[in-house]
């Protein structure tokens, strides 16, 4: 069944991605986040430059699937709103009103 709702497993998927993502920064930052448990990725020497590259290329393998599902949910949203063509909405171009009553495309 296609919804033009947001899953909540969809949105904590999200949320879970961009904590990470934040971590992995904190962690990589001058920061001293230890007292949060957070260990340091010392970015001033090469092997701590190599660990958040792939720290960063992992966390991108992982977000995939989710930005997928990300994607499909915002088509349905802007589908449901009347827009024709969701990948033109999503690229920026402005909607435009059709001769019908809240017919849009984009």
């Amino acid at each position: 069944m296609r919804t033009s709702q947001v899953e909540a497993e969809l949105v904590a998927d999200t949320l879970e991605i961009a904590l990470a993502a934040r971590t992995l920064d904190v962690r990589a930052s001058p920061y001293d986040a230890t007292e949060f448990g957070l260990d340091p990725v010392r970015v001033e020497t090469p092997r701590g430059r190599a660990q958040y590259k792939r720290e960063q290329l992992a966390l991108m393998q992982r977000a995939a699937p989710v930005r997928a599902r990300l994607l499909e949910a915002y088509d349905l949203f802007l589908e449901a709103g009347g827009c024709s063509s969701p990948t033109s909405c999503r690229s920026g171009a402005a909607p435009t009103t059709g001769p019908e009553r809240g017919a849009r495309g984009c």
